[in-house]
């Protein structure tokens, strides 16, 4: 980890964090900034070896049952809880929740700290992955200007 620095990192999905998030009660967790049907909470889970003062802000994304693929390798099945997953798959549940994981020492107060950080790091990695896009000159289409080319370009 960071020796003497704060630090926000996407935590891949692991055993302990699952179980982290299992044991968040229903009553701690808010709505998030700026994404209908996603909700966060923090927990006390750091990976060992983590500096003091490490938690885990856990977000969590509500999602229907019809938006999840059937295809296995789906992006979108693996954010969501095993047991829910087969439940929505089944047809006995109409939604689950796709969640999300970020380990950071940024201290912030609940909720109103923990809302306006999940919401600082995820519009972060929007920008980065804007920036990469346009880098590799994909990312051009994307900007306004494309839509007023699209229109005026005949094919």
């Amino acid at each position: 980890m960071v020796a003497g620095g704060d630090f926000a990192i996407a935590a891949p999905r692991s055993q302990a964090l699952w179980r982290a998030y299992a044991a968040i009660p229903e009553d701690r967790w808010v709505d998030a900034r700026d994404m209908r049907g996603a909700q966060v909470a923090a927990c006390d889970y750091a990976p060992a070896g983590a500096p003091a003062g490490t938690y885990t802000i856990v977000r969590r994304v509500k999602v229907r049952a019809d938006e999840v693929s059937t295809d296995p390798r789906s992006r979108l099945r693996r954010t969501i809880p095993t047991g829910q997953l087969q439940l929505m798959l089944d047809g006995v549940a109409d939604h689950g929740w796709a969640v999300s994981f970020l380990v950071t020492n940024i201290p912030a107060d609940e909720p109103d700290g923990i809302v306006a950080l999940e919401w600082w790091f995820r519009d972060r990695a929007d920008v980065e992955t804007r920036i990469k896009g346009h880098k590799l000159g994909a990312g051009l289409r994307h900007l306004r200007s494309a839509d007023l080319l699209e229109k005026h370009v005949s094919p």
